[in-house]
């Protein structure tokens, strides 16, 4: 028998209908490259997309076979799965059938809301001369800002005293050596 007659008088009646396809698009959606999500499914009341046996068998507690798969009653693509662990072959009636059935597929996900934000970057806005940082070992560069004059960084101390130092820092201006809290520095932008 040829294809053409079997699909054009193939059973098309309930008992003959796999309904697995209403709810489970996962292997279908892997063979038109649409990756497949939890809430992608057919609408149980109005689903476009069925399938129907050609032929199939039983296999220890799985009907597997060959399956016409018919997108708003048009024949789109045949199946073959010889075994439960078998993957399902597809084999489509043409390039314009695939591109329907993965537009179809696609208008099911539901688009995810997204929440835009409120406020976006002002490209105006004062940055000032750089970045505070809080604690000795933060600096990646030496040359940072006091107030408004540039100094070195000469000393990030790890104790004083034998105490823990998380802020005390020497820097060194033109001539001479400053003991400062970190806090009061600035790390300048990283621009040229």
């Amino acid at each position: 028998m040829l294809l053409k007659d079997i699909i054009s008088n193939l059973d098309k009646s309930e008992q003959n209908e796999d309904k697995s396809i209403v709810w489970e698009l996962e292997d279908l959606s892997g063979e038109v490259g649409v990756q497949s999500r939890w809430d992608t499914h057919q609408h149980k009341d109005n689903y476009k997309l069925k399938c129907y046996w050609v032929a199939n068998h039983y296999c220890t507690d799985t009907f597997v076979g060959y399956r016409a798969y018919f997108l708003e009653d048009e024949f789109v693509v045949l199946s073959y799965q010889p075994a439960r662990k078998s993957d399902e072959v597809y084999e489509w009636v043409s390039k314009e059938a695939f591109i329907k059935v993965r537009n179809y597929i696609l208008s099911l996900q539901v688009e995810e809301s997204v929440d835009f934000p409120e406020e976006f970057l002002d490209m105006e806005e004062d940055f000032g001369k750089g970045y505070p940082v809080q604690y000795t070992g933060q600096l990646l560069r030496k040359d940072v800002w006091l107030g408004d004059e540039m100094v070195r960084v000469k000393e990030e101390r790890s104790s004083i005293n034998g105490d823990h130092n998380f802020h005390q820092i020497i820097v060194q201006n033109r001539n001479k050596l400053i003991e400062t809290d970190i806090r009061n520095i600035l790390v300048p932008w990283y621009t040229m």
